[in-house]
């Protein structure tokens, strides 16, 4: 995906044809959005999935929590590239 730092011209104008909202810079710049990067020293990584079931709140487990971790970093990134995508923050 093309980084896009700013979004393009705005067309909304006022009653006389003058722009109302010109260049908008990105709301999040690149150095707000580094990725974070998780490594693994045994084992393999979790796969993300849409629902999960944890039994015991009160004492999860290792297990469950780094599926949890996974469901959450892919829900994240997905969101991430929607607002790349919107021109709301820079990839």
């Amino acid at each position: 995906m093309a980084s896009n730092p700013k979004k393009q011209d705005s067309m909304v104008a006022d009653r006389s044809g003058n722009p109302m909202l010109g260049e908008q810079q990105a709301l999040v710049g690149a150095s707000n959005t580094d990725v974070l990067t998780i490594t693994y020293s045994a084992g393999p990584a979790p796969t993300p999935a849409t629902a999960q079931t944890i039994a015991d709140s009160a004492a999860p487990t290792v297990v469950e929590l780094l599926q949890y971790c996974a469901n959450l970093e892919d829900v994240l990134t997905k969101t991430r590239n929607v607002l790349i995508a919107h021109g709301l923050m820079a990839d």
